[in-house]
């Protein structure tokens, strides 16, 4: 059976230990930064800032082709909702 002493002890080691490894990290990270390296997440919102916001154009075909569609699609909705006529 393991006493609880130990298992304080070996617990102070591991947060220890964690705290090298979480300050390396971030002695890391700022190297990386200061390296003139911006972040991955940074560049690629930089390029889509810079980017103009332009519409995809439509063909009249195209446009035909979708109101063609929504015609067919309204003709069977009220071709079946349609009030049943009395005899």
């Amino acid at each position: 059976m393991i006493d609880r002493e130990l298992l304080e002890h070996a617990l102070l080691g591991y947060e220890q230990h964690r705290g090298e490894v979480l300050q390396k990290i971030a002695e890391l990270r700022t190297a990386i930064f200061n390296a003139g390296q911006p972040p991955q997440q940074a560049v690629v919102a930089e390029k889509l800032r810079k980017r103009p916001y332009r519409r995809r154009q439509m063909s009249p075909e195209g446009r035909a082709r979708i109101a063609a569609a929504t015609k067919k699609r309204w003709a069977e909705y009220h071709r079946k909702h349609a009030p049943r006529a009395k005899r």
